[in-house]
């Protein structure tokens, strides 16, 4: 399920959200709607059926075929026991929960104003109105370049910088965090794990680059934040990359998952090695070609997307993975149904420099086969935010 982030300023609450889950019916089309508390659906209705995720997202609600992957998205009018969905063609369909007393009502009833939300109005100047929404997608995209949430305290601050900014220059800033929406709304759809980790470099790279150019003094609180969260240990000017901390752990942990799928030994990096490679990375990044550098700014994205196909995948298709990208010259005897990509708790040996660089030649090879087992795997997440998800 799409990620709802609990702050008091947004538009959907946890609480509301939670409220949403259970069985559901339409009386007027025979709908039959159940909504999982994971994000999952299963919708009897005339003619046929359904199952699959379902995602929420201020006023609206969208439902993934698990087979189909076709999609439908409705606005969403709710009202504790009734909730109404609105779709492109004006047609409404409303629900009450099973077992409710809103069972009794009449078919033909209807929620007022079910198109006609607006999220909540934060500040308004010269004909420009800044809205909860614009802080959100603020928060959703710093949170993609960062890779983990922030707290409610750094958005409060965000919150307060963006009023702050809006009343000085509405226009450039209602222009900004418009931009954001289009982004942020743009990773709700995309469904190729290596699209989002490009969109994530490039964001990354963007912003840094204007670190880079401003004073540390003058630097948006949305800057001190970020890195507050992620220090950049290699950057790319012309193409605007940068490699951060979170991808070097990324980038240690599939290394050490291509270990166990090729020699068999687990392993855990010293501090001592972890610094002798960022080192090492920082100082051939620039001679590196562009795939490379591309390669190792998404390794963040990439390897959260392979942790999660692991996650799901039962013991069959973990073998399978493992064939995909190791090849047939696997190490014998190893529980592969087990073995998680992230080797944290792996404490059996160390890496030595000659295994690294053997290792590091095989994932640049690899790169193909991983980026075609994490779009192939049965049950793989089909949404940036569904990894998310089941990340916090």
């Amino acid at each position: 399920m799409r990620r709802i982030i609990s702050i008091s300023m947004l538009a959907v609450t946890a609480a509301s959200a939670q409220m949403i889950y259970g069985d559901w019916f339409c009386k007027a089309q025979n709908w039959s709607l159940v909504l999982t508390e994971d994000g999952n659906y299963s919708s009897q209705y005339q003619g046929g059926s359904s199952v699959g995720h379902y995602f929420l997202d201020e006023n609206s609600i969208t439902f993934q075929d698990a087979y189909t992957y076709n999609a439908f998205t409705y606005t969403l009018q709710f009202a504790g026991d009734v909730m109404q969905f609105t779709d492109q063609m004006g047609g409404q369909y409303v629900f009450t929960r099973v077992g409710s007393e809103a069972e009794a009502l009449d078919p033909g009833t209807q929620l007022e104003g079910p198109s006609s939300y607006e999220a909540p109005e934060l500040a308004s100047k010269d004909g420009y109105v800044l809205r909860e929404d614009h802080v959100k997608a603020g928060i959703d995209i710093l949170e993609l370049a960062i890779g983990e949430l922030i707290s409610e305290d750094e958005a409060g601050v965000l919150l307060d910088a963006w009023i702050g900014d809006f009343n000085q220059e509405p226009e450039s800033v209602y222009e900004d965090l418009n931009e954001l929406i289009g982004l942020r709304d743009k990773l709700y759809t995309i469904t190729d794990p290596w699209e989002v980790a490009m969109l994530r470099a490039s964001l990354v790279g963007a912003f840094h680059n204007e670190a880079e150019k401003t004073p540390r003094e003058e630097w948006h609180e949305f800057l001190k934040v970020m890195y507050d969260h992620v220090e950049v240990v290699a950057f790319d000017e012309t193409n605007q990359l940068a490699f951060t901390d979170k991808d070097l752990d990324a980038y240690l942990d599939y290394l050490a998952f291509l270990a166990v799928l090729n020699t068999g030994n687990s392993l855990t990096w010293s501090q001592e090695q972890r610094s002798s490679i960022a080192q090492e990375v920082a100082e051939n990044f620039p001679k590196m070609s562009l795939d490379e550098k591309k390669l190792l700014c998404g390794m963040d994205v990439m390897t959260m997307y392979m942790d999660y196909a692991w996650n799901h995948a039962n013991a069959s298709a973990r073998s399978q993975i493992a064939q995909s990208i190791a090849g047939n010259d696997l190490a014998p005897g190893i529980d592969y149904s087990t073995f998680s990509p992230s080797a944290g708790t792996n404490t059996a040996g160390e890496m030595d420099d000659d295994t690294y660089k053997l290792l590091h030649d095989l994932m640049l090879e690899d790169h193909a086969a991983s980026m075609n087992v994490i779009s192939s795997i049965g049950g793989g997440p089909d949404y940036y935010y569904e990894v998310v998800e089941s990340e916090y």
